[in-house]
C-alpha cells in the first residue's frame, strides 16, 4: 500500500495514470502480476489511450514469468 510515485512534469505527457493493488494473500499467490498483465491488455484493447503511465512502483517483469506484454 502507498507505493505509488509522485507526479512529475514528464508524467503529465501521458494520457492516463493506471494503478492497481491486490491483497497480501493475492500478491503471494501471483495475482499482482496476473492483474498487471490483464490491465495492460485491457487498456490497449478497450480504450483510446496512446500513452498510459503505470504509476505503481512495483512493475512486474513479464519476461521473468514466461510471457511478455
Amino acid at each position: 500500500m502507498g507505493r505509488r510515485v509522485s507526479l512529475t512534469e514528464e508524467m503529465m505527457q501521458h494520457d492516463v495514470d493506471v494503478s492497481w493493488w491486490v491483497t497480501t494473500d493475492a500478491h503471494e499467490r501471483g495475482y499482482y502480476t496476473k492483474l498487471y498483465d490483464a490491465l495492460v491488455r485491457w487498456i490497449s484493447a478497450a480504450f483510446p489511450f496512446t500513452s498510459p503511465y503505470l504509476s505503481n512502483t512495483e512493475i512486474p517483469d513479464l519476461e521473468d514469468s514466461g510471457r511478455e506484454a
